[in-house]
């Protein structure tokens, strides 16, 4: 687990650091669709619409 955390670490002070241009807006509304699970209750209807028995089973337990 310790390496684990070592690379966890080391990635999100990679990324900390970086700049790109337009990610602030692209991120910060990808943040607000996970607020009260609507990211993964879409996530889960585009499973059972393609026809995924996983989507299913996703959106049985999310009921």
């Amino acid at each position: 687990m310790r390496v684990l955390g070592e690379w966890d670490r080391r990635l999100f002070t990679r990324v900390a650091a970086a700049r790109v241009p337009g990610a602030d807006p692209a991120l910060r509304r990808l943040s607000r669709s996970a607020d009260h699970g609507r990211l993964w209750l879409g996530t889960a209807a585009g499973l059972a619409l393609v026809g995924d028995t996983e989507g299913h089973a996703a959106l049985d337990g999310t009921a």
